[in-house]
């Protein structure tokens, strides 16, 4: 019975460990291109095309009719009586293209190109998704970060308000280095709160991009432990040259790829309204059958016929020039199009590399500005307790100090943005 109780004991103490998963980056990822709403969205795009495709390849399949008729048939020759009887019939026939200048075949190569392009949709919907996750994320572990420097803080503006007590009470020092340590301290508290408000936001942020709240909100962000005082030291290398970017962008960009595509199905659509002009030709074949008990002498029994037929529209009111041209006009814009976006992917990776550089530049500043503001706190924090350094020195080293925290924070979690960017940029 002891065993038992120890046995609950422990599993009940592992269970918040199990319940509460630390989440990565990738695990989101994969969870809301699971269930984020708009990826479905263009998933059911897609699919849509894939059906339109279908549709323009039934074209070149042969189109199969049946027909079966019942009812009651009349018939009265001259001097004769009439003579009715009950009907049945059947009628079978088919037709197949042969050949229509490539209207058909226009029609399924714009089809096709369509496809491509609700494809390139998805992906540039997914790789727009990569880059949403990853920035909540880092945004999220960027707050978190964040709420310890203003721990730092209050624990720091607590140590203060203690030894401001202790001088004054020693007549060390005057009343108002307490009153401006106890200012000091309720507005570093201040601060703290806005930090886990901030968070909490950040969560909330991230939930909203995931399209759901992972483990119904029961979860926590996994991180590495970054000592942010060698944090420059520790970032990923970073030897890519802009121009080997802007041609892997062009290459790769998934909304590069659907205008693309966009152009080619404008062109294709092109011709096949263009074949208008042209005839078609068909084959044609019927097979027909029905009683004929009491009309054996007037009406045929079965029947068949086999023909090859030309079916030109000679005159359209001018319909297939303005569908012509109609059409040009939508080609000519796609390559506008192609055009813009283009120049802006450029844009962007360009803009997207800048980011890097600077962002990796932030990050060494801010390295050594923390280590100077760090060593200048604790000589200005001597000096005070030497009484060779005032409390209004001694705050401004400090929060120089809480400062220069809060930047290599930031710019250490921007740095993996700015990187996160420049991949959903490129079309990594």
């Amino acid at each position: 019975m002891r065993a038992r109780t120890i046995t609950a004991a422990i599993l009940l103490t592992a269970m918040p460990l199990i319940a509460t998963p630390r989440l990565t980056v990738d695990q989101l990822i994969e969870t809301a291109l699971r269930y984020s709403p708009d990826i479905n969205i263009s998933a059911n795009q897609l699919d849509a095309s894939f059906a339109r495709k279908d549709q323009a390849d039934a074209g070149y399949l042969p189109q199969i009719d049946a027909l079966g008729s019942v009812g009651k048939q009349g018939i009265k020759l001259k001097d004769e009586d009439l003579v009715d009887d009950t009907l049945f019939s059947g009628t079978l026939s088919a037709t197949q293209l042969i050949y229509d200048f490539g209207k058909t075949g226009g029609s399924m190569d714009a089809a096709g190109f369509d496809v491509d392009a609700d494809d390139a949709k998805l992906q540039q919907t997914i790789s727009d998704k990569i880059f949403e996750i990853k920035d909540a994320y880092y945004t999220a572990l960027q707050s978190k970060a964040l709420i310890r420097v203003d721990e730092e803080n209050v624990k720091l503006n607590e140590a203060q308000l203690h030894r401001a007590q202790r001088y004054y009470e020693a007549g060390i020092r005057t009343k108002v280095d307490v009153t401006d340590a106890e200012v000091n301290l309720i507005q570093a508290r201040l601060g703290l709160n806005n930090s886990l408000y901030d968070h909490r936001h950040a969560r909330v942020e991230l939930e909203k991009r995931i399209g759901l709240a992972p483990n119904h909100g029961d979860y926590t962000l996994y991180r590495e432990d970054v000592e942010f005082e060698k944090a420059y030291d520790g970032l990923p290398p970073f030897e890519e040259s802009v121009d080997e970017l802007e041609k892997f962008t062009y290459l790769n960009r998934y909304e590069i790829r659907e205008f693309k595509s966009n152009i080619k199905s404008k062109h294709a659509t092109i011709g096949s309204i263009y074949a208008d002009y042209y005839p078609g030709i068909y084959a044609n074949g019927s097979y027909a059958y029905q009683e004929v008990d009491k009309f054996r002498n007037s009406t045929p029994e079965q029947t068949w016929q086999a023909t090859i037929d030309l079916r030109w529209n000679l005159f359209a009111g001018f319909r297939t020039d303005a569908q012509v041209q109609e059409a040009r006009v939508n080609m000519l814009s796609a390559a506008s199009e192609y055009e813009t976006v283009r120049l802006l992917a450029k844009k962007n990776t360009d803009d997207a590399y800048l980011f890097v550089l600077k962002g990796r530049d932030d990050v060494k500043l801010n390295q050594s500005l923390t280590r100077a503001a760090k060593e200048k706190h604790e000589q200005v924090e001597q000096r005070y307790q030497h009484g060779l350094a005032d409390y209004v020195e001694l705050q401004q080293a400090r929060q120089s100090y809480i400062d220069s925290l809060s930047g290599i924070v930031t710019a250490y979690y921007e740095y993996y943005i700015s990187l996160a960017r420049l991949d959903n940029a490129v079309g990594r």
